[in-house]
């Protein structure tokens, strides 16, 4: 019985790790999507400076 509940406790543990996990790739995503707008922004800004127009 001891070693059941050991088991199911650590069944519980990997799937919160698991949603852990699946949270951080969402906000790596939206980090990563944040970075391309920014780097896109930074672009055309570099661009108005120059005087050329995107």
């Amino acid at each position: 019985k001891e070693f059941e509940d050991q088991i199911h406790a650590q069944q519980e543990q990997i799937e919160n790790q698991q949603q852990e996990i699946h949270s951080q790739n969402g906000i790596i995503k939206g980090l990563q999507a944040s970075q391309e707008t920014l780097a896109k922004y930074v672009e055309s800004l570099a661009a108005k400076i120059d005087g050329r127009q995107v």
